[in-house]
């Protein structure tokens, strides 16, 4: 009797404190409450998840609710209330900017792409982002990095730390591959005894393995065309400079950087890119931790006494001139140094016509011309971080650059940051 009367009291307890006994759940605290209030209103003018009495009250909660939709996605990042996309698939949606990305990406190689978990397509377009090695997840990755490039670092956070997570649950859902079996005729052979390769001495300084042959190929080969003293050595004066190339997120040296080593490692064997990505959260924790400080190296290391030499000879302009448009209206394309306004050497003429073509497709008055009225509008599309406008000019034009001459990305890649 009396573990009836305290379960009696306990449910009166609750239905006093419910919202009403048509909404019978305990109202949400006033910062949470003005959370969501704040960020609906910004989606849907008519917001109100306050009256659940009100006409807009149940399609108010399907901002919430409506897991997998694009609504809720954006509403729960900017609310700050992540909830798992499924049961099925438990993970967080990711947020508009990198959804945007990885869906443009996926329609552009495969019609039925979805990241709908209840698509009967959903585990063919995960294979985009999962099966490693792979020509289509060499060239979706590809596509969609250069895209997230310029998403919120919040948002590259969260794909980063569910990555792996993500990996183990497609491959625990995917078939097993079946390996033929072969029958040989055993031989008798003498073979020399083969000593095991030594493990790698960890340095207490930074103790983790050193990344596979690949890998580290394709990071040092990247690092050390943006800076020449790049070195993945602990020991180094320079380790914890290199290192801000892959930890620095959302800054656009790491941007960049992610980007040439990416395309690089596509290449590279399954079980160097798994160490890669198990290693990559607990360095750049590593990082965070030391990049206030400076390493002391074990052994002295010779301070260099001479600069890097400057190139004696400016890089060659292109030849090829952009052809001017045949309409009155439209300024011509700048071929040089307008009084030192916009002082860059204008983009080849591939490059340009991406550029181009993708802005005024969103932007009628887009212009290159330093001497528009248009023209800080114009460069807004492509300097906007983190911004929608961006996200989609930077993704079709990078789409259409990939075509044009390396000479002429690099000139584009090389102006970028300055």
């Amino acid at each position: 009797m009396r573990v009836s009367a305290v379960a009696i009291a306990t449910s009166l307890v609750v239905i006093a404190n419910a919202q009403s006994a048509y909404f019978p759940f305990t109202p949400e605290g006033a910062c949470v409450a003005g959370c969501t209030n704040s960020v609906g209103k910004g989606l849907f003018e008519n917001y109100n998840d306050l009256d659940e009495y009100g006409s807009y009250f149940i399609e108010s909660l399907s901002y919430t609710f409506e897991r997998g939709s694009a609504a809720t996605g954006e509403f729960m990042t900017k609310a700050g209330i992540p909830t798992p996309i499924s049961d099925y698939f438990p993970f967080f949606a990711d947020g508009p900017c990198v959804s945007g990305c990885a869906m443009t990406a996926g329609l552009s190689f495969f019609p039925n792409y979805s990241e709908n978990p209840e698509s009967p397509y959903f585990l063919e377009s995960l294979s985009y982002t999962f099966e490693r090695g792979s020509p289509k997840t060499q060239a979706f990755m590809s596509k969609a990095g250069m895209c997230m490039g310029g998403c919120p670092k919040p948002e590259l956070d969260v794909y980063q730390n569910q990555y792996n997570h993500k990996l183990a649950w497609y491959r625990s859902k995917v078939p097993a591959t079946t390996v033929a079996t072969t029958t040989t005729t055993a031989t008798t052979t003498t073979t020399a005894a083969v000593e095991p390769s030594p493990e790698p001495t960890l340095s207490p300084y930074f103790p983790y393995p050193p990344e596979g042959a690949c890998v580290s190929g394709c990071t040092t080969t990247a690092g050390v065309s943006m800076f020449p003293n790049y070195s993945e050595d602990p020991e180094s004066l320079y380790f914890i400079e290199s290192l801000s190339y892959s930890y620095e997120s959302g800054s656009d040296k790491t941007r960049e950087f992610m980007t040439k080593a990416g395309m690089c490692m596509g290449r590279c064997p399954e079980a160097e890119l798994d160490l890669y990505n198990q290693l990559y959260p607990l360095k750049k924790q590593w990082y965070n931790e030391h990049k206030s400080t400076t390493p002391v190296p074990t052994t002295e290391v010779p301070v260099p006494t001479t600069e890097a030499p400057v190139p004696t000879t400016e890089a060659p302009v292109p030849t090829t001139e952009i052809p001017t448009p045949t309409t009155t209206t439209a300024a011509p394309v700048p071929t040089g140094n307008p009084g030192g306004y916009y002082p860059f050497r204008p983009n080849g003429a591939c490059v340009a016509g991406c550029t181009n073509q993708v802005g005024k497709d969103m932007f009628p008055n887009y212009s290159e011309d330093p001497s528009s009225p248009y023209f800080i509008k114009s460069l807004s599309y492509t300097f906007e971080r983190g911004s929608a406008e961006t996200g989609e000019f930077m993704t079709k034009a990078g789409m259409c650059m990939g075509r044009c001459p390396t000479e002429e990305l690099d000139l584009y890649t090389e102006q970028y940051p300055a």
